[in-house]
């Protein structure tokens, strides 16, 4: 899950071949991708859209994984709340 700019030209190459064999790779690639950018940046506040992203279109276990966050979303999104915010780590 390394950045795509921090990628060796080799890597970038691989990673394209793959993408362009496996649509499911792809698109679990692409989700991955901005779920870390989530947790990265600690941008909670798009954490229900990447779900239901999630729940529509990914591959099976990413949709599972989901759903688990669904089930406990004031929490999770309180985990990724910038510093500071209330409900985060800092506050408790």
């Amino acid at each position: 899950m390394r950045p795509l700019e921090r990628l060796t030209e080799s890597q970038d190459e691989r990673l394209l071949q793959v993408r362009l064999a496996c649509p499911d790779i792809t698109r679990a690639c692409d989700l991955a991708r901005a779920f870390a950018d989530l947790v990265r940046h600690r941008r909670g506040y798009l954490l229900q859209e990447w779900i239901r992203q999630a729940e529509q279109d990914a591959p099976k276990p990413m949709k599972g994984y989901a759903g688990f966050l669904r089930q406990d979303l004031d929490a999770v999104t309180a985990g990724l709340t910038s510093p500071g915010a209330p409900g985060s780590s800092k506050d408790m």
